[in-house]
């Protein structure tokens, strides 16, 4: 359980950085600047897989077993996780009107109620798979 939620982790913020990129015309400061909202992007989902994965690993690290139950809640955190890089990516696909950019703000904060509620779901069985240690 742990290899493959450390490597989900590790997968999503891998993929965050995939499409980071510096496009011509104009100087390499010209282009970060041109570019802002895709780094910003990138440096709040980054913040938000860490906090993720901190929460995660702190309870499973305690764990002496667990039950079928309790990995299928892990697997919707880590849903949650793997949609992450998505919205990261949104500030790149925006038309003149700044729809996509819309959808981001919106979409971005999307994986903080699984984040936020993941861990409230699983935390009774892990105490109880902690305690049976």
């Amino acid at each position: 359980m742990e290899a493959f939620s450390d490597g989900t982790f590790g997968f999503a913020s891998t993929l965050l950085v995939v499409d980071l990129a510096l496009h011509p015309p104009g100087t390499a400061l010209q282009q970060l600047l041109h570019a802002w909202p895709s780094f910003l992007a990138y440096t709040v989902s980054f913040l938000t897989i860490s906090m993720g994965w901190l929460a995660h690993t702190g309870p499973t690290d305690r764990l002496a077993r667990t039950d079928s139950i309790f990995l299928r809640l892990d697997l919707l955190l880590l849903l949650v996780v793997a949609f992450v890089p998505f919205p990261t990516r949104l500030p790149r696909w925006t038309d003149a009107a700044g729809t996509a950019r819309r959808i981001s703000a919106r979409t971005t904060g999307a994986p903080w109620p699984g984040y936020g509620s993941g861990p409230v779901r699983t935390w009774p069985r892990t105490a109880v798979s902690c305690a049976a240690r």
